[in-house]
């Protein structure tokens, strides 16, 4: 019996000495700086600069990279072109469909304190434009004179998205640069085309039915008068955008900016739609006319107009089979059908803007500053610490 109580208590303080050794040993173990395979986030220190932002912006723009404008209409043409008995003055008009106001929001992420992206949203009202005119008054040989006025305006609402590479710069304390380039999209927006015809010539009975050029005044007194409000559906594409802007600290982690940036881009209409149309003949020679002519000469509405003259499609090439009596010669009129779209050559407008931007931005990086500055050592320098320790 003695001998098993005696062997119980060995056995015990056996354990406990084991046990205790063991116990220093685990302490020891945490005490040392101990590298980690799996959570290899935790011991990399984040860049400085690394983190959010967010800004807004309200910017004027007027037109950049101008072309020779023109209208979708035939009747209006290219150019602005006044002619009277004694005078005449034929000139292009250059410009873009941009320029105007326009509001911007954007956001992004900054992969280091000089790299990182952003996306913008841009609202913009590019205003009522001068397209082309036709001013012309010309006298006939009885004495008469057969006039023409036309003109178009175009205007657009349009929404832009512009993914951006973003590069900055400041001295760390109040000034700061910022660059940035990348693509202008297009997501939204259509042209709305507003256009006048006065006519006392015969010109626009021409363009629209086919019929051949006649100075119907030398014959009778005659009037044409057309209204019309067209929107265009847009095709696609694919521009540019790029901006330099010089930036002035606020507070902490807000700046004010002023920026300078250019968008470029061409687009294709796809078809145009008319919401308001209206057509007005008067003329002693009308029942005549009202018998050669293809189309009606007196509509009140868009409602009343038959497909071809409400409804306009593009195509790369206007052939004799085109659905189109514009680009008719002589006397013989092809046939059309009424109840389907015009067809017509294929356009390019050029939408380019210059900006001039004024906005505010707003970092969110400090949060991530603070977290940055309480990192555990990274793994080189956990080793190099074991090292000179031993």
């Amino acid at each position: 019996m003695k001998q098993a109580i005696i062997f119980i208590l060995l056995m015990s303080s056996t354990v406990a000495i084991f046990a205790q050794k063991k116990s220093k040993k685990v302490i020891a173990l945490a005490s040392a700086p101990v590298e980690s395979r799996l959570n290899i986030r935790k011991h990399t220190i984040r860049p400085e600069g690394k983190g959010w932002f967010m800004y807004g912006s309200l910017s004027y723009g007027i037109s950049f990279l101008g072309t020779n404008k023109f209208s979708p209409f035939k009747e209006v043409g290219n150019k602005d072109w006044y002619q009277t008995p004694t005078d005449l003055s034929v000139k292009p008009i250059y410009g873009t469909l941009g320029g105007g106001w326009a509001l911007n929001l954007g956001w992004g992420h900054m992969f280091n304190k000089f790299i990182g992206i952003d996306v913008l949203h841009t609202i913009a009202w590019h205003p009522e434009q001068l397209d082309a005119r036709i001013n012309t008054t010309v006298k006939l040989a009885n004495g008469n004179t057969a006039s023409y006025f036309a003109e178009e305006y175009t205007k657009i609402f349009a929404v832009y998205i512009n993914p951006h590479l973003v590069m900055h710069w400041d001295n760390g304390k109040r000034f700061g640069i910022t660059g940035k380039a990348g693509l202008c999209l297009p997501i939204g927006g259509a042209p709305v085309s507003r256009a006048k015809v006065i006519d006392h010539s015969g010109r626009l009975l021409e363009t629209l039915s086919g019929l051949p050029v006649i100075p119907l005044t030398l014959l009778a007194d005659y009037s044409m008068e057309y209204n019309a409000t067209a929107k265009s559906k847009l095709k696609p594409t694919v521009g540019l955008s790029a901006s330099f802007a010089i930036d002035v600290r606020l507070f902490k982690t807000v700046w004010a900016f002023a920026e300078f940036r250019v968008q470029a881009f061409t687009i294709s209409p796809k078809e145009t739609n008319f919401t308001e149309f209206s057509l007005k003949t008067e003329s002693p020679l009308l029942p005549l006319l009202a018998a050669v002519s293809p189309i009606p000469l007196n509509i009140a509405s868009a409602a009343e107009a038959p497909e071809y003259l409400k409804h306009f499609v593009y195509v790369k090439e206007i052939t004799e089979e085109s659905n189109t009596l514009r680009y008719s010669t002589g006397t013989t009129l092809k046939k059309i059908d009424i109840n389907k779209p015009m067809e017509e050559p294929g356009l390019k407008f050029n939408a380019s803007t210059m900006y001039f931007n004024v906005g505010v931005r707003m970092n969110f990086t400090e949060h991530w500053n603070k977290k940055r500055g309480a990192k555990v050592m990274p793994k080189r320098d956990a080793r190099l610490a074991r090292k000179n320790k031993g």
